[in-house]
């Protein structure tokens, strides 16, 4: 996969873009002159994992073991922590990619590229070593939280950490209301699909279509600007529930057309690159392939 993806863009810029961007004391920022940052160190580590290239790891170490703790109040960054540590320990042979070289993408596939697989993860929280305050932290009841955000880093953990899922105190915050913002729709999917929520798939999926620009991106809702977190949102709920874009191909154009000279992409074709946003194309681009490759449903399935 990795080898069609060349097809599409130069890895390598990619690669050299996130590379330049990983401090000398570890962690990952925007700019040289910033501090590392959790998000960005999370965003880097995962988009060179789906290249099949690993961040240097004494670095990332370093990293990890300088995290002040006290400011570590989320579910989302305690799962982007847990991630990191992880991904720190797990051989590369081991990753999404390699296993996608022998088996069907389709077998193993995760949403969201947000979990990894069975293998990958059987007695990971056991062997791992995780530092104390992270062990506490992973070890928080977080279910009677009510906000959206909460509730969906509540059950990435516990995929991540390869356990079941644990019902909320309520889901009465979860209502779907038929024409929401792609990104609050992606968790609202993720958790119903995680707690066996019923809900009308078809209306869901015309409703990401109607949010298709023609410049091939996705905006927030119909007729706004296309952003590539909203577009990546929209490939990820499609991909969930076996659908597709109406034009795949024009998607593909807007993903590679908000790559930068410095390898790098754009939030949108003339905007500045961020390191979430490369993930987000990267992924993307991955998604579309998954897409091309699944001649068994149609466009509205």
């Amino acid at each position: 996969m990795v080898r069609k993806l060349k097809n599409w863009l130069e890895v390598a810029r990619v690669i050299q873009y996130l590379k330049v961007r990983e401090k000398r004391e570890g962690g990952f920022s925007l700019t040289p002159e910033l501090y590392p940052d959790i998000e960005d160190t999370y965003y880097a580590i995962r988009t060179l994992r789906l290249l099949n290239r690993k961040a240097n790891q004494r670095k990332t170490e370093n990293y990890l073991q300088n995290i002040d703790w006290s400011q570590v109040n989320s579910p989302k960054t305690i799962y982007m922590l847990a991630y990191l540590h992880i991904r720190l320990r797990q051989p590369l042979k081991m990753s999404f990619l390699r296993k996608q070289e022998s088996r069907s993408l389709r077998n193993n596939w995760t949403p969201a590229f947000a979990g990894v697989t069975n293998l990958e993860l059987l007695e990971v929280p056991l062997n791992l070593g995780y530092p104390p305050s992270l062990k506490a932290l992973l070890c928080h009841d977080w279910t009677g939280s009510q906000t959206l955000d909460a509730m969906y880093f509540t059950d990435e953990i516990h995929k991540l950490l390869h356990k079941p899922v644990k019902p909320f105190d309520t889901l009465s915050s979860l209502k779907l209301h038929g024409q929401e913002n792609l990104q609050a729709l992606r968790k609202k999917i993720s958790i119903f699909l995680n707690h066996g929520i019923g809900f009308d798939e078809q209306e869901i999926i015309q409703w990401i279509h109607s949010c298709q620009n023609g410049d091939g991106g996705f905006g927030f809702y119909p007729g706004t600007t296309s952003f590539m977190e909203n577009t990546y949102c929209g490939l990820d709920i499609l991909l969930k529930l076996k659908s597709s874009p109406l034009e795949i191909n024009s998607c593909k154009e807007y993903i590679l057309n908000c790559q930068t000279k410095s390898g790098g992409f754009r939030r949108a074709p003339l905007s500045f690159p961020f390191i979430e946003s490369t993930f987000h194309a990267v992924a993307g681009l991955f998604m579309l392939e998954e897409m091309e490759r699944g001649e068994n449903h149609s466009r509205l399935r």
